[in-house]
Formats: C-alpha cells, sequence, structure tokens
C-alpha cells in the first residue's frame, strides 16, 4: 500500500469517526467501546461518506476549471489528499448534524442503549416515571433518592438528590434508613437562597453501587414492621 492509499484510508477513517461521535444514532453505542470495535464501524461509516467526499471534491474542481478563477491552486497529489481529508470531515460533521436533526433522535437512541445494560435500563426508568431509587454502596452505605439527571452511557458516575440515607445492618444486611433530608428539600422547593442544588446532590462511582432498584415506601414499612 502506497502513501496516498494510507492517507486516503486514515482521511476515510476520519471522516466516519466525526461522524460515529457526534450522531446520536452511534455515539452511545460505540461509546463504551475501544480498539476494533470502535475503528472498523468508523472506517465502514467513512467509506459511505466517501462518494460524497469525491463528489464535492470533484465538483469543486470542474468549478475552478470552468471559471478559471486566480483563487483557486493548481492541483497535485499531496493536495488532492488534503482537500479530500477536509470533505471527508465536513461530510462527517453534516451528515452526523442532519441524523441528530431527526425527530427525538437522541431520546430515542440514549433509551435504545441503556436498556442494553440493566443497571442503565433501572435508572432510565427511574428517571423517566419520576420514581425514587435506593442504591446500597460497597461500604454498606444506603441511599434513597431521585436521579436528576439521564444517565449517559459514556459516564461512569451515578448523580441522585438524596432523599434519606442510612446503612445495610451486619448479619441479615437489613435496609435501615436513618436520616431524612427533608428540611433541606423543603428548601430547596420554597426557593430558600441560602438552598442549592448541587449543595444537597450527591454523585457516586456506578463501580461503588452493589445494588440498585426503585424504592417503594409501602414495601419498606411493611417489612419494618
Amino acid at each position: 500500500m502506497n502513501g496516498t492509499s494510507v492517507v486516503t484510508l486514515l482521511a476515510i477513517a476520519a471522516g466516519g469517526f466525526v461522524f460515529c461521535t457526534k450522531c446520536y444514532a452511534t455515539k452511545y453505542k460505540l461509546s463504551r467501546q475501544s480498539g476494533h470495535k470502535l475503528y472498523l464501524p468508523a472506517l465502514g461509516t467513512g467509506f459511505v461518506l466517501s462518494p460524497l467526499a469525491w463528489f464535492s471534491l470533484t465538483a469543486s474542481y470542474w468549478a475552478c476549471d470552468a471559471t478559471a478563477s486566480t483563487y483557486c491552486i493548481p492541483a497535485s497529489e499531496e493536495l488532492n489528499n488534503f482537500a479530500f481529508a477536509i470533505h471527508m470531515l465536513f461530510w462527517g460533521w453534516l451528515a452526523a448534524a442532519l441524523c441528530n436533526k431527526l425527530p427525538k433522535a437522541r431520546t430515542k437512541a440514549l433509551s435504545r442503549e441503556l436498556k442494553k445494560n440493566d443497571f442503565d435500563a433501572t435508572c432510565l426508568y427511574a428517571s423517566q416515571t419520576f420514581k425514587p431509587i435506593a442504591i446500597t454502596l460497597e461500604s454498606r452505605k444506603v441511599y434513597v433518592g431521585m436521579i436528576i439527571d439521564t444517565p449517559a452511557p459514556e459516564s461512569d458516575y451515578l448523580t441522585f438528590l438524596p432523599a434519606y440515607s442510612g446503612y445495610r445492618s451486619s448479619g441479615p444486611l437489613s435496609f435501615v434508613l436513618v436520616n431524612d433530608y427533608e428540611q433541606e428539600l423543603e428548601k430547596l422547593l420554597e426557593g430558600d437562597e441560602n438552598t442549592h442544588l448541587q449543595d444537597l446532590v450527591i454523585t457516586v462511582p456506578t463501580g461503588k453501587v452493589l445494588t440498585l432498584h426503585i424504592y417503594n415506601d409501602h414495601l419498606y414499612q411493611q417489612l419494618r414492621g
């Protein structure tokens, strides 16, 4: 493979990579991929976009020849390779932007990807239905609260607004809630200028979460009784 072929292949891969990382339909799917699982889809997408780049590049050369403009630079192999790379990057960006204009493109792509993972699916369900979650950390600390941001596949953290906190008891590992944040939450809802959302939210690494489920207060009270 000569130098020109390598440069062309890299340009095709770069254009495909721009599309795959910008388009909602592919970015969430590839966000957790690396190595060949990331580069091969980018290269395949680039080959799909390459005819558009060749067409626009050829059209630009034709326009220069037709107008005999003094602003046109004489074509050379190096210039042709550079120009093709620019056209590939442009079409990768433009195609992604057009795909993202489709109705609910981000919501559909994000929902489809999150449903592939039980942890993410539960977070998505809680976020969409405004239901509280209960989580247990490696330290046996437990929290009950509301997810404040729709989780993203590329994120390794979970952010929520706590309503209660407690611990798992030793032995039976019962779910024990000892602290509630009702007063602080009421201040937040009433618009207290000294209480801010970012002062209350908690962010934990998902790798430190042992269990996560929808919190049912009625069931919790029954089990306590």
